[in-house]
């Protein structure tokens, strides 16, 4: 009687060891699939990527790199554990500036097994890799699918075969660059007396409940893939920009315009994937950009009234700048050297004014 009562404890042991064990993975396994925000333990962001294929999540820095966090296969049983390192953003944007920041959020590249090529922005710890906005390396027309693939590649049967180890030219090939420029973000342009009179009303706010977004564009030979994922929201001080006319203003003149531009700081990640195409029988890069605003420089209260002939302030809270430019563009490097304070702009036919 001793002698059973001895082998049955180890044996109750191993059972409850994996009772508990199994409840974790599942109580790991339910946290994950949180698809309203990030599930965070002990400093690892808890992902659970659904689908199929090979992915890389990775993330850029200030100092102009881009880290690999995470390479894997999707589907996995288990949950996925990854350490952003969010404090890099956070301690490059906390300053005493009154701006609106928004630290970026980590990135995944995946492709699927039936030849989908994607990026996604990762908010929630529950990850599908589907989307409409995939570059289909696999195609749609026959003559897509002529010719082979240098050996060991990897091939769908479409035009583009992919280097089996293309996640590594991924990792020493990827950087970003951090952009800082006044940018367009509204505007108005009649040409040739197309009419006498302009009547208009633009109210811009962005504030604490503005999401930043990924712009992301897939490029290779013919093809080209564009969208937009949701990022972080802005935390900081808002901007809440009033611009508009009495009533008809006259146009006094053939070319009349106007835009209004703000300060905007943004991070631009390069990354290549190695391909073979196979119609021009040719080794070529499969070209990845993704933009994101990090920090909008011009922030306060402002009330302008267009004139015809100019406008006028009817009220401004922030600091006023006088700043000539003749182009109506973003990205001047004059203006990146000069415009070194936040606040508002106007653009006029042959003259730009900051404010």
């Amino acid at each position: 009687m001793e002698f059973t009562m001895v082998r049955k404890q180890p044996l109750l042991v191993v059972l409850l060891l994996i009772l508990l064990g199994g409840t974790t993975v599942g109580a790991l396994n339910y946290t994950a699939g949180n698809e309203d925000s990030v599930t965070r333990i002990l400093g690892y962001d808890v992902y659970k990527i659904e689908g199929s294929g090979n992915y890389i999540i990775y993330y850029p820095l200030p100092n102009g790199s881009v880290k690999v966090l995470k390479k894997g296969k999707a589907g996995s049983f288990f949950p996925t554990f990854v350490k952003v390192p969010r404090h890099e953003w956070i301690k490059e944007l906390s300053t005493d500036e009154k701006a609106l920041y928004a630290p970026p959020t980590p990135l995944i590249l995946y492709i699927t097994k039936d030849g989908k090529l994607g990026v996604k922005s990762i908010t929630s710890s529950r990850i599908k890799l589907e989307s409409e906005k995939t570059l289909n390396l696999k195609g749609d027309y026959q003559v897509q699918a002529k010719g082979s693939c240098p050996r060991g590649w990897i091939d769908f049967g479409g035009r583009y075969c992919l280097n089996p180890q293309w996640d590594l030219y991924f990792d020493s090939r990827a950087k970003a660059k951090t952009f800082d420029e006044w940018v367009s973000v509204m505007g108005l342009k009649i040409e040739n007396w197309a009419t006498e009179k302009v009547d208009f009303d633009w109210h811009l706010v962005l504030s604490k409940s503005t999401y930043s977004y990924w712009t992301v564009g897939i490029d290779v030979g013919p093809f080209t893939v564009l969208s937009v994922s949701k990022g972080h929201h802005f935390e900081g001080w808002a901007l809440d920009v009033y611009y508009k006319t009495n009533g008809p203003v006259p146009i006094y003149s053939r070319t009349w315009e106007r835009y209004l531009s703000i300060r905007v700081e943004y991070i631009v990640a390069h990354a290549k994937v190695p391909a073979y195409d196979k119609l021009t029988k040719r080794y070529v890069d499969i070209g990845i950009v993704q933009t994101y605003p990090i920090k909008i420089h011009s922030t306060g209260d402002y009330n302008i009234k267009e004139l015809g002939e100019g406008w006028r302030f009817e009220k401004s809270a922030g600091r006023i700048l006088q700043k000539l430019r003749r182009l109506p563009t973003s990205g001047a490097s004059q203006e990146r050297q000069n415009g070194r304070e936040s606040g508002l702009v106007i653009l006029e036919t042959g003259r730009r004014q900051y404010s």
